[in-house]
């Protein structure tokens, strides 16, 4: 297998930073229906698992990741935790994850949409379809004629009832809820699919703020004061002026130039 650094278009390298560490899950095929994924710390492998038609787990301490895949064993969504709050990876360019996050941050809407319109696919085929289906299937099929069978009288027992007598209230509701009833059962999984979309919406707006939020304090500590040989090869020089200039202040100004 390649290494991260490598290229290779099978291997997907997703990256962390956190605490002044540098997290790498490297995931790639493996087989015929398996999926390798690795987690690298600062370069060292920590875990590794490998895993057919289901979701990997690896953790390492305090961090803890799930990988699912799609039925093409790419990677399309990650969820990790560090000591219980909730971390993202970096995906790569030009990988199935980084398009699909590029789609939740440009069309939020036109993504978390995508449950709604399921839930709607799956209320309505059922009512639709299916009747559709057997109203042009059941008027061609040619049904066989089944002989007639003269089945023997089985002479059962009396049994006592032994169910009690209970005088229980009518529960059937009243005619005007009835409709509602009947209307909450097919919009029911809509709406819930409406809670479940916004609930994206707002997690995902919280998943890249706080990823444009580290980026920002990482491009801070970078652009911090100058260090190291730089600033150790120009210290001198100042002390140098420094002394130049003391030194001419110090001079008497009634002597004159030596000769």
């Amino acid at each position: 297998m390649a290494e991260p650094g490598e290229l290779d278009t099978r291997v997907e390298v997703y990256t962390l930073a956190l605490d002044g560490r540098r997290y790498e899950l490297v995931c790639a095929k493996s087989g015929a229906l398996g999926v390798r994924a690795r987690l690298l710390v600062d370069g060292e492998e920590r875990a590794e698992t490998v895993k057919e038609l289901e979701s990997l787990k690896l953790a390492d301490g305090d961090l803890a990741i799930e990988v699912k895949v799609d039925f093409r064993r790419r990677p399309k969504k990650i969820k990790a935790r560090f000591a219980g709050r909730e971390v993202h990876f970096i995906p790569p360019e030009g990988s199935h994850l980084a398009k699909l996050e590029r789609w939740e941050r440009e069309r939020p809407l036109r993504y978390a949409s995508r449950h709604v319109l399921i839930a709607t696919a799956q209320v309505l085929i059922p009512l639709l379809g299916l009747s559709a289906l057997l109203r042009l299937l059941v008027p061609r099929v040619d049904w066989p004629d089944l002989p007639h069978l003269d089945l023997p009288s089985v002479p059962w027992p009396d049994l006592p009832d032994l169910r009690p007598d209970l005088d229980l209230p009518d529960l059937t509701p009243p005619q005007w809820l009835q409709p509602l009833l009947d209307a909450g059962k097919l919009l029911g999984p809509i709406l819930l699919a409406v809670a479940i979309a916004v609930r994206e919406i707002r997690k995902n707006r919280r998943k890249f703020a706080a990823r444009e939020a580290a980026a920002r304090a990482s491009r801070n500590a970078s652009d911090g004061p100058v260090e190291g040989p730089r600033a150790a090869a120009a210290e001198p020089r100042d002390e140098g002026a420094r002394s130049g200039a003391e030194g001419t202040a110090d001079a008497d100004p009634e002597r004159g130039p030596e000769r």
